[in-house]
């Protein structure tokens, strides 16, 4: 498995605050990963055309960990990071 060495961006909001985890090669732990940090059952990967077909492998490592997970690939520019993963506590 690879290790994950995340850098942590707290967005503050009070109770409805969350954090961002930035990452890179992090596909065989994704699913865990984001279990370990969240309560939630659905998430969202978010791309653009530039890292698709890596992106594609995400929603399968959520659903492993439990998640119901889509993947959207945005059209209207190239997204920076170019692969961003949100997870929500429904």
């Amino acid at each position: 498995m690879t290790e994950i060495s995340p850098t942590t961006i707290r967005v503050n909001l009070k109770e409805r605050g969350y954090d961002i985890i930035v990452t890179t090669d992090a596909h065989p732990g994704l699913g865990a990963f984001a279990r370990d940090r969240a309560r939630g059952t659905t998430a969202m990967v978010v791309t653009d055309k530039n890292v698709e077909e890596l992106a594609k492998r995400a929603p399968v490592e959520l659903q492993s960990a439990g998640f119901r997970s889509v993947l959207r690939v945005a059209t209207w520019r190239a997204l920076w990071p170019p692969l961003m993963l949100a997870v929500c506590r429904c």
